[in-house]
């Protein structure tokens, strides 16, 4: 306890003396019972606080530096005459207050707005034990994708990233509520829809243009192997199969088959018409030209979003 932190009511022994004597009154305070109890006054906007200064001063070190610092009042601050001004909202240090007395196993009662202010108020007093417990009942109250991802991306908080955009990928933009769009940011549903334009791009490149087997050749085992193999019955039916079967399922609007599940999917078909010796290059070539589209794009993105977090204690 710094010897310049008097107690928040009346002060020491000597000065309650001092104002009996004043008001003469004929009373004597006994000393040993006016030891500093370590409570002193905080002031946040026009709000005034008393708190444990030794407690407080555990739970939030970015304060400790700036009770330090040297002072021209020593003999009054954190007193009725001067109180520690704090530069956060009254409602925001009245929060942390209230968490700082919670015991440890008191039920909260907090909202999920107040513990975002607990949140933003435990970084600015470097209070990591606040903003972890913050974390935690946060990610008990199962928070929507686009608040979770609006949340990391303000606060800094990276592994909230990646399961947020995994869930939000797989949902076309056009179907993101407004309050979803305001909840993730602008910024991020930008960057969400750009990507599923691109995959989109690729899925109607991809279903309206069949891969040629052998560079349009055809194999060499095929009885129309040459330079006019695109214009065969064995191109004709395997660019036939491709429009119906795999083109409609990549351009689903619905349920679009994903690259990764795309050859899979084609070796089931039956290929009637086409020979085995093209269909095994044609198989070949898919894993090449497809590979997983999809996953790459989605890493991209996610990618992107981490390197907009802030820096903070979560952001790595």
């Amino acid at each position: 306890m710094k010897s310049h932190l008097l107690p928040a009511h009346y002060g020491s022994a000597n000065a309650v003396n001092a104002l009996f004597k004043d008001k003469n009154t004929g009373w004597e305070t006994i000393p040993r019972f006016f030891k500093n109890p370590e409570e002193v006054l905080l002031q946040a906007e026009n709000k005034i606080f008393r708190v444990n200064m030794e407690r407080f001063l555990q739970l939030a070190v970015g304060i400790k530096g700036l009770i330090e610092l040297p002072h021209a009042a020593f003999d009054i601050l954190g007193t009725e005459v001067e109180p520690i001004y704090v530069g956060v909202c009254s409602q925001e240090l009245e929060i942390f207050l209230d968490w700082m007395h919670l015991g440890p196993w008191e039920q909260h009662t907090f909202t999920e707005g107040q513990l975002v202010d607990l949140f933003y108020v435990g970084s600015l007093f470097i209070s990591k034990q606040a903003t972890d417990w913050v974390l935690h009942e946060l990610e008990q109250l199962n928070l929507d994708p686009a608040r979770k991802l609006g949340l990391a991306l303000k606060f800094g908080i990276c592994r909230w990233v990646e399961p947020s955009i995994k869930e939000l990928f797989v949902r076309p933009a056009y179907c993101y509520t407004v309050e979803e769009r305001v909840n993730m940011g602008y910024q991020a549903a930008s960057i969400l829809a750009n990507a599923q334009l691109r995959v989109q791009t690729e899925r109607i490149r991809r279903a309206t243009i069949p891969p040629p087997i052998n560079n349009g050749f055809g194999a060499r085992e095929c009885r129309y192997y040459g330079a006019d193999h695109d214009q065969s019955r064995c191109a004709e039916y395997w660019d036939t199969l491709w429009f119906i079967e795999v083109g409609r399922k990549l351009i689903n609007p619905v349920r679009p088959l994903l690259f990764a599940e795309a050859v899979g999917f084609v070796q089931g078909l039956p290929f009637e018409g086409v020979t085995s010796q093209c269909r095994d290059i044609g198989l070949d070539s898919l894993n090449v030209a497809f590979g997983d589209i999809d996953a790459d794009i989605l890493h991209h993105v996610i990618g992107k979003m981490i390197d907009l977090l802030p820096m903070s204690a979560y952001s790595t």
